[in-house]
């Protein structure tokens, strides 16, 4: 709070419903002409939020086949990036971009033994996660994807279910778009906390190029994320991208963080309901 007769800041700390019924007084003037300054807090929390949003894999930026953020995620092979080499070079070059994240979505069967269990996939380039992503941070047992190696890291849940530890051999299955069923066997190197329960029992993520075998695409992404090193050019930087990239990929479009982070958006309106409530 700020005390309006001697202008010094005091804090209080009480719940809602005694906020709700509270008088605050200064506790040096004992003034009754006190304001709530939640104007710091909310910038922060908002910003963590955000924060979250953009390192939680959506990046600043998003490229990804113009037709691919239209359609449900069981389509984005379909819609997929080619000359995915080509487009991270020309990303990388601009001074603008600090990490480029491509990816390469997809589901399949995994199994363990005798159980075999549906999973969603995504194939990442492990260094540039480890860069510009939260997601290897989630492990809490073994360790993240080392590049060039034939490793998995899957959900707590399907961990579980697949009574799978670190160290085990997965052989994952899946059907190419051209309609072939391919198999590769990979090793566990990693169980991840994934925070969402029906997420977790079906998160895997392994290698860019494991999943590009496995999936018989080379040289494809299904969406290319870019972190950049000023948040605030977003709209600049990606419609200076955009032009780069029209030449080498027709069919490649951009969205920034904040058109596809739905969940964001939903606490955030959630969030200005409480400050608001409590008097912000």
């Amino acid at each position: 709070f700020l005390c309006e007769t001697c202008k010094k800041p005091f804090e209080l700390v009480m719940t809602i419903s005694e906020r709700e019924k509270a008088k605050p007084t200064c506790p040096k003037c004992k003034g009754t002409k006190v304001v709530p300054q939640f104007g710091g807090f909310m910038a922060q929390t908002f910003q963590g939020l955000r924060d979250n949003a953009v390192r939680g894999g959506l990046g600043h930026l998003q490229f990804a086949h113009t037709r691919s953020f239209d359609h449900s995620a069981d389509t984005t092979l379909e819609y997929a990036l080619t000359n995915t080499a080509g487009i991270a070079a020309v990303l990388a070059q601009d001074p603008e971009v600090a990490v480029v994240m491509p990816r390469v979505e997809f589901f399949g069967l995994v199994t363990a033994g005798t159980r075999s269990l549906p999973f969603m996939g995504q194939g990442v380039d492990a260094l540039a996660e480890a860069r510009g992503s939260n997601i290897p941070a989630s492990i809490h047992t073994g360790k993240w994807l080392t590049p060039g190696r034939r490793e998995v890291v899957i959900g707590h849940g399907l961990a579980q279910a697949l009574s799978a530890e670190v160290g085990d051999t997965l052989t994952l299955l899946a059907t190419s778009p051209a309609g072939t069923l391919n198999a590769v066997d990979a090793e566990v190197a990693g169980i991840a906390d994934v925070m969402v329960k029906e997420l977790s029992d079906r998160y895997l993520a392994t290698s860019l190029a494991l999943a590009q075998e496995l999936l018989d695409v080379p040289d494809v992404a299904t969406k290319i994320s870019v972190m950049l090193r000023e948040p605030a050019h977003e709209t600049e930087t990606g419609a200076r991208l955009m032009r780069a990239l029209l030449p080498l990929s027709p069919d490649i479009a951009v969205k920034p963080w904040n058109e596809l982070a739905v969940f964001y958006a939903q606490v955030k309106m959630l969030y200005i309901g409480i400050f608001s409530f409590m008097g912000a």
